[in-house]
């Protein structure tokens, strides 16, 4: 299943339609790429894990998702980040 993230600077949630704008960034990829590369959920989050070079890391919000181990969380800026996606209802199916 293909998830994006649609977070926030400062975690700000109160942004007018940000439900919106999240639900048309599916729309613009759709549009922009082929239907392949359009997420099956978009899900908000206040942040979004990322190695200390700035890299989103994909896999080890994966491994979180599916109740694995991630194993190497050191290399990460915000490891706290990962904890966002454990047992979200929005991914349990």
């Amino acid at each position: 299943m293909r998830v994006s993230r649609c977070a926030t600077r400062r975690g700000n949630w109160s942004a007018p339609g940000l439900s919106r704008r999240c639900y048309w960034a599916s729309g613009t990829i759709r549009s922009k790429t082929t239907p392949l590369h359009v997420p099956a959920k978009v899900i908000q989050v206040s942040d979004i894990p990322r190695t200390k070079s700035g890299k989103i890391v994909e896999l080890a919000v994966r491994q979180v998702v599916h109740g694995e181990g991630v194993r190497n969380t050191e290399s990460l800026a915000n490891p706290e980040a990962l904890m966002l996606y454990r047992g979200l209802a929005e991914l349990a199916n």
